[in-house]
């Protein structure tokens, strides 16, 4: 039986036994004398247990960023929430940037348990706590991730997808060194990737190439087994529709008028930000998500920047939410 297939039993069984708990049975026709006879209601099967999930936000973090941090902040506390009200619990988060900085590729910060979209903790280890935007905001503001000369849009994290076996947290994250965060598969590996500046390649473009391939050709490249290469997990290996990916970046190919007045319609768009973000020229996201596509249907999802930062982004976050959700069952 699917997971999908034992909600609709669970929640089957449950309306039924919320309906009357007795049948009337008079013990012959025309006898005023009969009792009603109770038939017990079995009890409903328990709910499905929840599936699980890893998360890692893939977040351009150059300097011009800072001004975004606390909008990244409020898409990697909703993400997770909203999977976890479809039953998809995420394990393990992690953040890293779109660009290789300094140390090249590497974790920047994370937790063992979905960040909070309350306040609280001390945003280390666990909660992901009040100081998350805070913490991205100094990692934008330091510079050590625009990194200038990278062109490839994926090559920092195809580097940490295939080091994941050994990648670790930070310590002052609570990180062991060579203790790989990102441990074992679960039910979903899911990268999102917030970009809500231009990309810097076209696939197609020659300069988009990571070890003379397109990202689309690293990201959907198989074993022998049928699991994907370029994500080497230290407890096992994991199949192409077990991963997603996200991206929330702003449109590509539109012009940078229709870009403003597009996203000047969404209700609650701060417009200071037209300072900081832009539509991008080269087409990278899409038809990079349909590649992936191609190869597992659904593990490619896109959604708008603008759309998803405004003052009522419930909707477009819950039918992402239900989309993402859908590939675990």
């Amino acid at each position: 039986m699917t997971n999908a297939t034992m909600i609709r039993s669970w929640v089957a069984a449950a309306v039924l036994s919320a309906c009357a708990c007795t049948i009337v049975n008079p013990e012959g026709p025309g006898d005023a004398g009969g009792q009603p006879t109770p038939v017990p209601r079995p009890n409903p099967p328990p709910p499905p247990p929840p599936l699980h999930a890893h998360v890692l936000f893939v977040a351009n973090l150059h300097r011009s960023s800072a001004n975004l941090a606390d909008h990244y902040v409020t898409l990697i506390r909703a993400i997770p929430a909203g999977l976890d009200e479809l039953g998809l619990k995420v394990d393990r988060w992690a953040v890293a940037p779109t660009y290789a900085g300094p140390d090249g590729p590497r974790l920047l910060m994370g937790g063992k348990a979905a960040p909070a979209l309350g306040v609280g903790g001390d945003g280390h280890g666990d909660s992901g706590g009040d100081d998350l935007g805070p913490r991205l905001r100094d990692l934008a503001v330091s510079g050590r991730y625009d990194d200038v000369g990278e062109v490839a849009e994926a090559r920092n994290v195809i580097r940490i997808g295939q080091g994941l076996g050994t990648g670790a947290l930070p310590p002052q994250e609570g990180g062991i060194e060579r203790d790989a965060f990102f441990d074992q598969p679960r039910s979903l590996f899911m990268v999102v990737y917030l970009q809500p500046l231009r990309r810097r390649c076209a696939l197609a473009d020659q300069a988009c190439r990571v070890d003379g391939q397109s990202p689309a050709q690293v990201f959907t490249a198989r074993n022998t087994d049928g699991t994907l290469s370029w994500l080497r997990f230290a407890g096992g290996a994991i199949r192409p529709e077990q991963v997603v990916h996200i991206a929330i970046g702003t449109s590509e190919d539109e012009s940078p008028e229709a870009f403003r007045e597009r996203c000047r319609k969404v209700p609650g768009f701060p417009q200071n930000l037209f300072d900081v973000i832009e539509p991008s020229p080269a087409s990278y996201f899409g038809p990079l998500m349909s590649a992936v596509n191609g190869a597992a249907r659904g593990t490619g999802q896109q959604a708008d920047f603008c759309e998803l930062i405004g003052s009522d982004p419930k909707k477009a976050l819950d039918r992402l939410s239900t989309q993402i959700a859908a590939l675990a069952r």
